[in-house]
């Protein structure tokens, strides 16, 4: 067997000593003068200079706590001192208050070669955590206990149906007035009793995510109809939380039954408000679309000189005519748009669409018109393998409204650049300009309907502001996004991204 050499080993132990994680300290002589101490003391006592300085010299604030008596004790007896939990108030940062703390503690006669006492070895762990947890804890459950007949009743002044269950779900108590408004007795609703009084078609749904939460230990809330004493249902919002220990288990279930039948009732007239006005919308806008394709069908003969020929004044009456009439069509068929959106009425067909295709569709649809205002229009696809999971019509109508919006914001001499990126999960459709820019607090409030930034009453051709709200519709009912960002005073891009197309979609 090979033995460390003695100053090897008296090293290794020193370097044990140290990095101990419990506290070790040694003290000599009648005055309890600190011979050594390792890193684990050294922080519980703040980290003071205490090497050969008596005890009370070295942390003064020890005085009168009894310490110094069981060190006296030990030195002149020889016998060792145990203590569990026992209390210290100690300075741990100069210049503040003592903190306490608390700690497991052996004092351990140091005796020298004859057997004679001549100091005290202090051994112990920091378990100050430790019993602050159960502190807390014994508070807590006191507490609790003697605030639960106090909850109660409380509970039962409150207008919502209020229960409590054990950590298995097991219900065993309920406020006055769950008794009030079911017209069942204790008896009836002890443990699953409960069930009576649901709807049968919804307690299955019900049942599954109870069951769930007791499984899980997670909180829940839904609504469901609740038989009252008269024999009606009635809607009412249920939320059940768990009430856990210290270590986190479940040891009790707290549950709230708000009656919110007038919510639901209000929420179904909206819906069918809503829905009557969305048949109304499309009705109007689908019975008005025909007279005005049928004025812009004779616009077109007399333009063509079916019904004699024209002077250059008639035909620039006859010009804004058809231009006006085309702006009213855009505006009914923007709000026949937004109707059947609303109403759920819309049909898309989300196939792969090559990139490319769709801005060659775009081109003569749009030129036109922005170059007729002097702006300079580019279009271009820098991939042209790029294919895209959409509806070729829709794409194409949000390319269209983004181009003719941003023909509106920007000036004379400006310019409009439509292009198409791939990316590594998507293909992308921009439309920049070089207009007024859009301010970075309006960029969201632009999609909603009907919202026009700087609308003004006599700016009459703008449309009504259904534009990009269907638009951003159409790119999410398509599994994409339409977003902007934007620079006062410098232009706008919007960006509409749609899924890529992989190989062998369609």
């Amino acid at each position: 067997m090979a033995f460390l050499e003695p100053d090897r080993e008296v090293a290794q132990l020193e370097e044990v000593f140290k990095q101990a994680p419990a506290f070790f300290a040694v003290f000599r002589g009648p005055n309890h003068v600190f011979e050594r101490v390792n890193e684990a003391y050294s922080h519980l006592i703040g980290r003071r200079d205490v090497i050969g300085k008596p005890l009370l010299e070295a942390i003064p604030e020890i005085r009168g706590q009894g310490f110094i008596e069981l060190l006296d004790g030990v030195l002149a007896t020889g016998e060792p001192y145990i203590a569990r939990a026992i209390r210290a108030q100690i300075v741990k940062v100069a210049g503040h208050a003592p903190e306490d703390i608390f700690v497991d503690l052996i004092y351990a006669p140091l005796r020298n070669s004859d057997g004679t006492v001549v100091g005290i070895i202090a051994h112990g762990s920091d378990v100050t955590e430790q019993v602050r947890a159960r502190e807390e804890a014994e508070a807590a459950a006191e507490a609790l206990a003697a605030s639960e007949e106090q909850f109660r009743a409380l509970a039962n002044l409150i207008p919502t149906l209020v229960w409590m269950a054990d950590k298995t779900g097991w219900i065993f108590w309920y406020n006055d007035r769950w008794y009030e408004y079911t017209g069942t007795t204790p008896k009836q609703m002890e443990g699953w009793g409960w069930q009576s009084v649901h709807d049968p078609e919804v307690l299955p749904s019900v049942m599954e995510r109870w069951s769930d939460s007791i499984s899980t230990g997670e909180p829940f809330e839904m609504d469901f109809p609740l038989r009252s004493a008269a024999g009606e249902f009635r809607w009412f919002l249920t939320r059940v939380a768990p009430v856990k220990d210290a270590s986190g288990k479940v040891t009790r279930w707290f549950g709230t039954n708000t009656d919110v039948q007038a919510q639901h009732e209000a929420a179904e007239a909206a819906q069918a408000a809503n829905k009557a006005k969305s048949d109304f919308l499309a009705a109007m806008s689908h019975e008005t679309r025909q007279p005005i394709n049928a004025t812009l069908s004779f616009i077109q003969l007399l333009e063509m000189g079916m019904y004699g020929q024209l002077s250059d004044e008639q035909k620039g009456v006859i010009d804004r005519i058809r231009r006006n009439q085309e702006q009213l069509l855009a505006v009914i068929t923007d709000i026949l748009s937004f109707a059947r959106l609303e109403a759920g009425r819309f049909e898309l067909s989300v196939v792969p669409v090559k990139a490319s295709d769709v801005l060659a569709d775009l081109s003569p649809l749009v030129e036109p018109q922005v170059t007729g205002k002097g702006i300079s229009l580019s279009v271009s696809c820098s991939h042209a393998d790029a294919v895209a999971m959409g509806d070729r019509d829709r794409i194409l109508q949000i390319l269209t409204n983004l181009v003719t919006n941003a023909s509106r914001a920007t000036p004379k001499g400006g310019r409009i650049t439509v292009r198409c990126e791939k990316r590594d999960d998507c293909v992308e459709f921009e439309v920049e300009d070089t207009g007024i820019g859009i301010p970075q607090e309006k960029i969201d409030e632009i999609f909603s309907p009907f919202v026009q930034l700087g609308r003004a009453l006599n700016r009459p051709r703008e449309g009504v502001g259904l534009g990009l709200a269907i638009s951003r519709d159409f790119a999410q009912a398509m599994g994409g996004t339409l977003t902007a960002i934007s620079t006062p005073g410098k232009g706008s891009t919007f960006t509409l991204r749609l899924a890529k197309a992989e190989i062998g979609d369609g």
